[in-house]
């Protein structure tokens, strides 16, 4: 019975991955580091960038192997599966493994989440044409150098107060359920 609990456990949390999928599309981060002496097939190899803030390599995100949102190799044992995506846990995974949140919970957390960042991906889109190509964590990066540098930061809430809003709910969202602050304010993977 014990094996059996651990199997569904085992499953439950690889569903929560690939349902999510967040840290793989350029929602949570728009690279994944490449470490050192680690070998990449070429279809990732096409994704591979220079991080000049951290002095390391790194592979632009989303990944290529992102098919309909969900990781194509996921279960494979294809031996050039990046590192980092055997390895990185988000808060969300890591809660639920210390049983601080369900099964169903958690799905419902990216469920929301993911809605949350459609909306905003969408406002963005509407009203900011110029950074719309960009990954979320930039747009919300970028919305927020706006606002600062807005000569009426009066009129700039009141004609994007929303979004702004929206910014701020994804943020915590991110940093509760996903990726630390330093992460979310810098724009940089760990």
């Amino acid at each position: 019975m014990q094996n059996k609990n651990k199997f569904n456990k085992d499953l439950q949390e690889s569903n929560i991955c690939i349902k999510c999928g967040m840290c793989c599309n350029g929602t949570l981060f728009f690279w994944a580091k490449i470490y050192e002496g680690e070998t990449i097939d070429n279809e990732l190899e096409m994704k591979r960038v220079q991080i000049k803030h951290k002095d390391t390599e790194g592979l632009s995100l989303p990944c290529s192997y992102l098919k309909d949102s969900v990781c194509s190799i996921y279960y494979s044992s294809n031996p050039q599966r990046p590192l980092i995506c055997n390895s990185f846990k988000c808060k969300l995974l890591k809660k639920y493994e210390k049983r601080e949140i369900s099964y169903e919970n958690a799905l419902m957390i990216i469920e929301n989440t993911k809605a949350l960042v459609a909306n905003f991906d969408n406002k963005i889109k509407n009203s900011f044409p110029d950074i719309a190509s960009k990954s979320i964590q930039v747009k919300i990066r970028r919305l927020n150098e706006k606002h600062n540098e807005s000569l009426t930061q009066i009129a700039f809430r009141k004609n994007y107060g929303k979004i702004l809003l929206d910014s701020l709910i994804l943020n915590k969202m991110f940093e509760k359920y996903f990726i630390k602050a330093e992460i979310i304010t810098k724009g940089t993977n760990t």
